[in-house]
């Protein structure tokens, strides 16, 4: 028989129990408590990149009619109706996206190095059918000297998705690479102004010493053609994220995506008032034959 004092602390003991295991924690175990979103507007985790807040909101994305028509002006007719009818599926619109961190810069081979070094992952490095190396290639596992902190190239999309998961495990938050429409906003969605930017910078193509306009083979085999990553304060997008314009373009889409795609422009600057546009995505095979001296990325975290 439970007296009045026994029968209040026993109700209070099960009252705490309770709380403490929550309703579906079941067989005596501590239910797991959820982790608070971060919303810091930038954050560096340890061992992980600089990283941006991209908030949770509307935007509008793709190519309105204005831009079908400023590509037949500047290009001529031909280029515009190809223009057109190639992009015609990324027609204006608006969506409305979660909350998402951006990495500041495109990573660097400084940082790519370390996962090498952690998994065993070949380094970058490609060979031409008649034994030239290409220059940004690695020798024995290490980088060129001098280009720690140039965008790392020569990387499949498939490389960048295992760099994304080896992150995650290194740091115990989950990155992977930012989706089409995430990257799209991210360069081109200004905020304040409510409004969606041609280009990272506004709607008119800039250029600038080391962007774009580069011989590819020069490139390749005589000289080094990217920059190290902000180093342009030009090619900057409302978020303040760097090089979203040019430098590397970079892959985008995750594991369960259709096919692998890149955003963004580059160094070589092909049809640059095409190529470098926000809303414009290239479609490239996701394996080896995807590696490439101007193709790089960058990471997307959770909040």
């Amino acid at each position: 028989m439970v007296n009045g004092r026994n029968a209040v602390t026993l109700a209070l003991f099960l009252a705490v129990g309770s709380a403490l295991l929550g309703p579906s924690s079941g067989c005596g175990r501590l239910a797991p408590q959820a982790r608070k979103p971060d919303t810091s507007p930038t954050l560096t985790d340890p061992g992980g990149p600089d990283m941006v807040l991209v908030a949770a909101g509307q935007a509008w994305l793709g190519l309105g009619e204005e831009d079908f028509d400023w590509v037949a002006k500047k290009e001529g007719p031909e280029e515009g109706k190809w223009f057109k009818e190639t992009y015609k599926d990324r027609g204006r619109r608006s969506v409305t996206l979660p909350a998402f961190y951006l990495g500041r810069f495109e990573v660097t081979n400084e940082e790519y190095a370390k996962f090498v070094k952690a998994t065993s992952r070949p380094a970058p490095s490609f060979r031409s059918k008649d034994g030239h190396v290409l220059l940004p290639s690695w020798v024995d596992g290490a980088f060129p000297k001098g280009l720690e902190r140039h965008p790392v190239v020569l990387v499949s999309w498939e490389d960048a998705i295992a760099y994304c998961e080896w992150l995650s495990r290194s740091t115990g938050r989950r990155y992977r690479l930012p989706t089409e429409d995430e990257w799209e906003k991210a360069a081109s969605w200004d905020e304040k102004a409510g409004r969606k930017l041609r280009y990272p910078w506004g709607d008119d193509l800039k250029t600038w010493e080391g962007a774009m306009d580069r011989d590819p083979h020069g490139c390749a085999f005589r000289s080094v053609c990217t920059r190290p990553v902000g180093s342009s304060p030009a090619d900057r997008s409302p978020y303040g994220l760097e090089d979203m314009g040019g430098n590397v373009a970079e892959w985008v889409g995750g594991r369960g995506a259709t096919n692998a795609k890149l955003k963004g422009g580059s160094f070589l600057g092909m049809t640059p008032r095409v190529r470098w546009m926000t809303a414009v995505s290239i479609e490239y095979p996701a394996g080896d034959e995807g590696k490439h001296i101007w193709r790089g990325f960058r990471v997307a975290r959770e909040p």
